[in-house]
């Protein structure tokens, strides 16, 4: 494939090999740049066989952009960081593309964002794929694009169905977290108005742990009519927004933007979904918290933006089902929660359940199996020994 994948690099020791070993099998050149690694991010991806380059950092990524396709020969030039991969079906797609007489594509960047029992896409549309050209090149010190050169050259990006897997918020690097953003906080109080920018600062300070950083910023991307951020992700970013301001303790204002999101999208947000459950929780309306869940084990069939861990949620209802004592019905859901992942707390409500019915049989079961997922043998010892003498009776 007439293709190079440039990527600039800084201590990222932990990514580089995954990173090119992914980018190898459907890329002819690699180019990594080095802005200033401390850490044996050259030495490993040198080992692997590709030469990098070095540029030294002036706190301007379209700079650091520019020397990247500098040093690239291919015909096409794709731009991704370490952090990032392309599925399996994008990489399929790619020569189709490569082979059509565009200039330049825009591609989906999806951001992966983990919450409890789900995983959030949140996909924004990029400019990554286009020609070896010295009259394109990027701009922009942090938001940095070549779309003002497309402009100048009176080239339409063509629109394709590409995507570009970040995983980087699914990653605890607190390193990382605290270096972006204090990148990104330089870069919105130079650009306040720059939706791109708000979208990673606030996500970058939920992390943190700065949800009301993060709430703000959400409401004024949300305030500014910009196609930078999709109108789905415009919703899951109100829903993630009800999420915060639920974990500051604000469950009316968490309830009121959850069923906003969720209208946005037809009644069909499962993080909506997800916060109005927990908010009901909270609030003691056990029986209105079981719906919203149950709405989301419907739903995880057709949720395409949303990975669900079904193991939580058949968790998490079973335990709304015992703390409402219909036992039969939690133990059910931990039976289904036990086939998908069994853990050490699915397991020992499941026997706590079977107890309440009685089936001290299957409780004994579920406490030995129970046993197998916790480093204290002697954890569940009063409980096996009085569901024995109950089941020998």
């Amino acid at each position: 494939m007439s293709l190079a994948v440039c990527t600039i690099v800084r201590d990222e020791e932990p990514l580089i090999e995954g990173y090119i070993h992914a980018a190898q099998k459907f890329a002819q050149e690699l180019v990594v740049v080095d802005t200033g690694s401390r850490d044996l991010t050259v030495e490993r991806a040198e080992k692997l066989g590709v030469k990098v380059s070095h540029f030294a950092w002036n706190n301007n990524f379209a700079d650091a952009r520019n020397f990247s396709i500098q040093q690239a020969t291919q015909p096409w030039i794709l731009v991704m960081d370490p952090d990032e991969y392309l599925p399996e079906d994008s990489v399929a797609g790619l020569e189709r593309l490569l082979q059509k007489g565009h200039h330049a594509y825009q591609v989906i960047v999806r951001n992966r964002y983990p919450i409890p029992m789900m995983t959030l896409s949140l996909d924004v549309p990029a400019l990554r794929l286009f020609r070896r050209s010295k009259e394109i090149f990027f701009e922009g010190r942090v938001h940095e694009d070549i779309r003002q050169s497309l402009f100048r050259l009176t080239y339409e990006p063509a629109i394709s169905d590409l995507v570009i897997i970040h995983r980087g918020y699914e990653m605890t690097d607190f390193y990382r977290i605290f270096r972006n953003q204090r990148l990104f906080e330089a870069a919105h109080h130079a650009y306040p108005t720059d939706v791109w920018i708000q979208f990673h600062l606030a996500l970058g300070y939920s992390l943190s742990g700065d949800l009301e950083k993060a709430i703000k910023l959400v409401q004024l991307l949300l305030s500014i009519p910009d196609e930078q951020i999709p109108s789905r992700t415009r919703a899951y970013l109100l829903s993630l927004a009800a999420y915060w301001a639920l974990e500051l303790g604000n469950i009316d204002v968490a309830r009121r933007d959850a069923i906003r999101a969720s209208h946005a999208l037809g009644g069909d947000n499962v993080v909506s979904e997800y916060v109005l459950g927990l908010a009901e929780q909270r609030e003691g309306n056990l029986k209105n918290a079981l719906e919203h869940f149950h709405n989301i084990e419907k739903l995880q069939f057709t949720a395409k933006e949303v990975d669900i861990k079904i193991d939580a949620l058949y968790k998490q209802i079973a335990a709304l089902y015992f703390k409402m004592g219909n036992f039969a019905r939690s133990l059910q859901y931990v039976e289904l929660a036990r086939r998908e992942y069994p853990s050490y707390e699915v397991l020992t409500l499941g026997g706590l359940a079977a107890e309440k019915l009685g089936q001290f049989s299957v409780a004994l079961r579920l406490y030995r199996e129970a046993q197998r997922y916790t480093d204290d043998p002697g954890a569940l010892r009063q409980r096996i020994e009085y569901c024995e003498r109950k089941a020998s009776l």
